[in-house]
C-alpha cells in the first residue's frame, strides 16, 4: 500500500502491517523550492495502536528530496553540491554527507520531521556519462497513543548513488519520529 506525501492518516483503532507487506510512505515537493523555501513533506500516521509484524515494513526509503546528475546539486536544504568533474557529494541532514564537499546539515535532533536531501552526480570513471545522485529518505511521523509493536522494519533510508564506481553521491537518510505510550517488539528502526 502506498500513502502520498503530505498525508495525515488518523485511525481510531489498530493499524497492522502484516503478511510480509510494505506500507510505502511517499514524499511530496521533493525536487524544487516553493517561494524560495524547501517545502518537502512526509506522512503522519496517528492511531491508538500500531503493529508491524516480522517480515513487514513501513518504509520511506528514497522518498525524500531528489538526487541529481551533473545538471545541478541534489535537492533539499542539505543537497550535495554540484561537483561533476570528479566524485559527487552526498546529501546531508542531521549529519554531514560524504564526498569532497557535502551539503550542510539542518533539522532537529530531538524532533526530526524533515526529508533527507539528495546527492549530486559524479563523473569520475563512469563510462557512459555522469552517475545519478541518490534520493534522500522520506519523513515518517508516528503518533501512537497506545502501543507501537515493531517486529519488522520502520525505515527512511537515503538511496545510493547510481554509479558502478561509487562516484555519485548518496542521499541522506530522512526522519522517523515516534511518539507512543508503549514501545514493544524486536524489530528495527
Amino acid at each position: 500500500m502506498t500513502i502520498g506525501g503530505g498525508s495525515a492518516i488518523a485511525v481510531t483503532n489498530t493499524v497492522t502491517v502484516t503478511g510480509n507487506s510494505t506500507l510505502l510512505l511517499q514524499g511530496v515537493n521533493t525536487s524544487a523550492q516553493v517561494s524560495g523555501q524547501w517545502q518537502g513533506q512526509g506522512v503522519t500516521i496517528s492511531a491508538t495502536n500500531l503493529q508491524v509484524d516480522a517480515g513487514s515494513t513501513i518504509s520511506a526509503d528514497g522518498q525524500g528530496y531528489a538526487g541529481n546528475s551533473c545538471s545541478g546539486p541534489g535537492a533539499g536544504p542539505g543537497g550535495g553540491p554540484l561537483n561533476c568533474n570528479n566524485n559527487g557529494n552526498g546529501g546531508s541532514y542531521g549529519g554531514q554527507g560524504g564526498g569532497p564537499n557535502p551539503g550542510t546539515t539542518y533539522g532537529s535532533a530531538l524532533a526530526p520531521t524533515d526529508l533527507g536531501s539528495g546527492g549530486s552526480g559524479g563523473w569520475s570513471t563512469w563510462p557512459n556519462g555522469p552517475g545519478q545522485g541518490g534520493n534522500g529518505g522520506g519523513a515518517i511521523r508516528l503518533n501512537i497513543s497506545g502501543t507501537l509493536t515493531n517486529n519488522g522494519v520502520i525505515s527512511a533510508n537515503g538511496g545510493n548513488g547510481e554509479d558502478s564506481t561509487g562516484s555519485a553521491g548518496a542521499g541522506s537518510g530522512g526522519s522517523v519520529y515516534v511518539t507512543t505510550g508503549t514501545l514493544a517488539g524486536s524489530g528495527v528502526f
